[in-house]
């Protein structure tokens, strides 16, 4: 059984060549205006962007069998988190997710945990 959902550390550019590297060696897809390759990119990555990110892998992929949804952000909400794991435990067949951060991540947590 092949992983469907990774995390990479690196640089947004840099993460998003490498989802792009192994999309086409391991997925044999064309990257190229390909509506099933879905690069989404965050600044902060917040609770509504983590239920808005979760509705784009839900949907059956346009051209082929896979879809590839690669979410870039630079920042995190510690509740952002919580709001993926699901999806990161359960992704809809035929879809994979790379979750792409910074070497350091800035995980921003609510004051009162602090």
């Amino acid at each position: 059984m092949r992983n469907q959902t990774f995390v990479i550390e690196a640089e947004a550019e840099d993460g998003i060549k490498v989802a792009q590297a192994w999309t086409e060696k391991e997925l044999g897809m064309e990257i190229k205006n390909n509506p099933d390759f879905v690069v989404l990119r965050y600044g902060l990555f917040s609770v509504d962007d983590a239920r808005k990110a979760f509705e784009t892998p839900s949907s059956a992929p346009f051209a082929g069998e896979h879809k590839v949804v690669v979410i870039a952000a630079s920042r995190v909400f510690h509740e952002a988190q919580n709001a993926l794991l699901k999806l990161f435990e359960e992704p809809p067949p035929n879809t994979y997710i790379f979750l792409i951060l910074p070497a350091f991540p800035v995980f921003d947590f609510p004051k009162s945990s602090l």
